[in-house]
């Protein structure tokens, strides 16, 4: 199950990576930090994350609504 999920890991990272073809290191560097901060570090949020950035909304996702609740 390890060796499984460093798998899984190494892919959601090169998944990361490769959003670099359609946004800019800058975008993408405050949306990883963003999910960081949100304990939320999947390629999934990640992509969200920067998509909001882009789109200039907020980030509608299951972390963050708990993360404002609790604040």
């Amino acid at each position: 199950m390890e060796a499984r999920m460093l798998k899984i890991g190494r892919r959601e990272y090169v998944q990361v990576l490769r959003l670099l073809e359609s946004f800019g290191i800058e975008e993408l560097h405050a949306a990883v930090k963003q999910a960081l901060k949100m304990g939320a570090v999947g390629f999934d949020a990640v992509k969200h994350l920067v998509l909001c950035q882009v789109e200039k909304r907020p980030p509608r996702c299951r972390c963050a609504l708990i993360k404002e609740n609790r604040g």
